[in-house]
């Protein structure tokens, strides 16, 4: 059996890196297709994936075949449109984000869209009918078929496929006109609320739960029998590893007294927060001023996409940690991050996929709802998921988040059993025992050969 992989780009790879490792170890054959980034130094596709390909002997790397003939511009054009419209439709839980289309479109059209009565026309199903008739018209990009018909796979596998500007959904409308069976996986528990819809519908869209099976059928209208529930491969290392260095050694490592415990603070992209300086000044201010907490220090972990100047908020308390952030997409750095997570006595944080993270080890995980950050917290559709799983500590001041760190640092943790219940329903819904890169791949063997999931 041979799989084409589409990414967007090279930093998708780390999220289905044991899905293709599983694939080819069981003697399967797979070609990875990305997007090459020419700025991203010494690696143009990105560390993960380079270290993949120096290992390995069956998989063959190429780069994404852009579409550039006389379609390219109308298509362009109504897709964004699409993507725009879908946050008019009833109930779309994340309707402040319409804004960031604003890029996407020709400033005459952002201007026309940007008139109520348009935008109510634009989010009707006529006008959506005839947008979507030019996707349903225009060819699929000939380049890519012959391409596809050289290489002859069994299954092309796409994501994250409904972003602005997705170049990986051209590989999927080459494979449905050939007759390959075709697999969307939406790469993170945000995408179907925050980011476009389905242009081409695949054969079986692959989600981590049943919330976003919900958000799927209701938001972008994808057929239930056609979506497969998966559970989260980017989680799957999480839940075998274990420390490796001392508490002690980890301390003097990031800056931090070993003789002091710590609270991590977890920063978000620069999509959900423009800046979190400030915000953490202020919870630092009101855990010094706590007789219990006085001694705790903060350790803040910058999120890869949203680089500040850290060094004015570095003091005796506060240490940060990367500096420039990282993405986890190498085995050291992914260590250091569970180290983070393990050493510190709790989280807290806005609005990050990291909360998951700190669930999935069984740490408590405290956001602190602030009315600077509607837009990002409870404006936000998957937010929602963070609050339904019942183990984040809600709390509305700095001065209840630092009595709910006293509270754990007493040993009060009221959470650990709703913890446990999300990780098993919203990461491992199929089983926590079961490593999901592992069922993504066996269903794709199924696909391919045509059997029912």
């Amino acid at each position: 059996m041979k799989v084409a992989f589409v990414f967007l780009n090279s930093d998708l790879f780390r999220h289905f890196e044991r899905v293709v490792r599983t694939l080819t170890d069981r003697g399967h054959s797979v070609d990875l297709i990305v997007y090459k980034d020419h700025n991203n130094t010494p690696n143009p596709y990105g560390r993960a994936l380079a270290t993949y390909m120096s290992e390995s002997h069956t998989a063959t790397l190429h780069p994404l075949i852009v579409r550039r003939d006389q379609w390219r511009k109308l298509l362009t054009l109504t897709r964004e449109l699409i993507n725009y419209s879908i946050f008019y439709r009833p109930g779309h839980p994340s309707i402040a984000l319409k804004s960031r289309w604003k890029k996407y479109l020709p400033p005459m059209v952002w201007r026309l869209v940007g008139n109520p009565i348009v935008a109510r026309l634009l989010g009707s199903k006529l006008i959506n009918y005839w947008l979507r008739t030019v996707e349903k018209i225009a060819p699929a990009n000939e380049e890519i078929v012959q391409w596809l018909k050289r290489t002859n796979p069994d299954v092309v596998f796409a994501s994250p496929y409904i972003t602005a500007g997705s170049l990986e959904l051209e590989y999927v409308k080459a494979a449905k006109k050939l007759g390959i069976a075709t697999v969307v996986a939406v790469t993170s528990w945000d995408n179907l609320t925050t980011k476009g819809t389905f242009h081409i519908l695949p054969d079986w869209v692959m989600l981590w739960n049943h919330p976003l099976l919900e958000e799927a059928v209701s938001i972008h209208h994808i057929p239930q029998q056609q979506i497969y529930i998966t559970g989260s491969p980017t989680f799957d290392y999480w839940f075998e590893m274990s420390p490796t260095e001392d508490r002690s050694v980890f301390c003097a490592g990031v800056g931090l007294n070993p003789q002091k415990p710590f609270v991590v603070y977890l920063c978000s992209s620069r999509g959900m927060i423009q800046g979190e300086t400030e915000f953490i000044r202020e919870l630092a201010s009101e855990i010094t001023c706590n007789p219990i907490t006085k001694d705790l220090n903060i350790l803040v972990r910058p999120h890869p996409l949203n680089v500040l100047n850290w060094n004015e908020i570095e003091s005796e308390h506060i240490k940060v940690w990367p500096k420039n952030g990282e993405f986890t997409d190498t085995l050291e750095a992914r260590q250091s991050y569970y180290h983070t997570l393990f050493y510190g006595i709790a989280a807290v944080g806005i609005n990050t996929s990291a909360m998951i993270e700190t669930a999935i080890i069984d740490k408590p995980c405290l956001s602190i709802i602030d009315e600077r950050y509607h837009a990002s917290q409870t404006g936000m559709g998957h937010f929602r998921h963070l609050v339904n799983g019942g183990f984040l500590y809600i709390e509305y001041s700095y001065q209840d988040t630092v009595k709910r760190l006293a509270n754990i640092l007493t040993g009060n943790d009221e959470k650990q059993t709703n913890r446990q219940k999300f990780v098993r329903e919203f990461v491992r819904p199929r089983g926590v025992e079961k490593q999901v890169s592992q069922l993504m791949a066996e269903a794709i063997e199924r696909i391919a050969q045509q059997k029912p999931l």
